[in-house]
């Protein structure tokens, strides 16, 4: 099985990517990078996955374990992460506008720069230069 399809940014994620992207994860192969917008990937195990730089725009990743993960610069965009369990990940530069975190387990989280979140940093950015 092959991951390279995930990393085509036309990919349209079918019934089979959530069981796909767990086994790639699994068997230790590179998840960085990857495009998986509007996959359904709830109840997906990705503890201690690096998963940086992946569009993740309207994916379900609710009631995930994702203990540890590296999701830097990724765009999760209206992702569902309703009960996912996001302890000690790394979300620095992480675009979650729209994003669902309705009981998600958040401590340790690295948020990045003070604290904020890419749009709140853009936002500051242009409001300091009177926008």
């Amino acid at each position: 099985m092959s991951i390279e399809k995930f990393k085509d940014k036309n990919y349209v994620p079918d019934t089979s990517t959530s069981d796909e992207l767990n086994k790639a994860h699994k068997d230790g192969k590179s998840l960085v990078g990857l495009h998986l917008a509007k996959a359904d990937l709830r109840d997906s195990y990705l503890v201690d996955a690096d998963m940086s730089g992946c569009d993740l725009t309207k994916t379900n990743l609710s009631e995930s374990s994702m203990y540890g993960i590296n999701l830097s610069g990724s765009d999760l965009f209206k992702a569902d992460l309703e009960g996912a369990n996001l302890k000690n990940a790394n979300l620095e530069g992480c675009n979650l506008l729209g994003a669902n975190l309705t009981d998600a387990k958040l401590e340790g989280v690295n948020w990045g720069k003070d604290y904020k979140v890419i749009n709140e940093i853009e936002a500051d950015e242009l409001a300091s230069k009177g926008d």
